[in-house]
């Protein structure tokens, strides 16, 4: 009797424990893998192809673009608050309020580029 216990009979196994259902499993597993990892990869190489195309001759004009969008907000923002605090747009006043707080911009990025620069 303790001969029975020590041989492995295969039909004591769930079915989902057999060998050679378990290796069809993994062999399922194993093609869904690398399907799965040749699309991501082919996915990379169209990126990045388009990138290279499209993307990268154009920087230089996105960049600028970018930037023009940058001051006319900044302009718009410094006009905004010197009509907030009663400078009409047009007048000597006025101008010098955007003035000063262009200057003011100026001065706190500086001193934001400064601080990261010290080590």
């Amino acid at each position: 009797m303790p001969v029975n216990l020590l041989k492995n009979r295969s039909s004591d196994r769930p079915t989902s424990m057999r060998p050679r259902e378990s290796s069809k499993a993994m062999a399922v597993v194993r093609k869904v893998y690398d399907v799965a990892e040749t699309i991501l990869w082919a996915g990379l190489l169209a990126f990045v192809g388009y990138f290279l195309v499209y993307v990268l001759p154009h920087m230089s004009e996105i960049q600028s673009r970018a930037e023009t969008v940058r001051i006319a907000k900044i302009s718009s923002e410094n006009s905004f608050y010197c009509e907030k605090w009663g400078m009409k747009p047009g007048t000597h006043e006025h101008t010098l309020c955007t003035m000063d707080l262009q200057e003011l911009r100026h001065q706190v990025q500086q001193e934001m580029l400064d601080e990261l620069s010290v080590p």
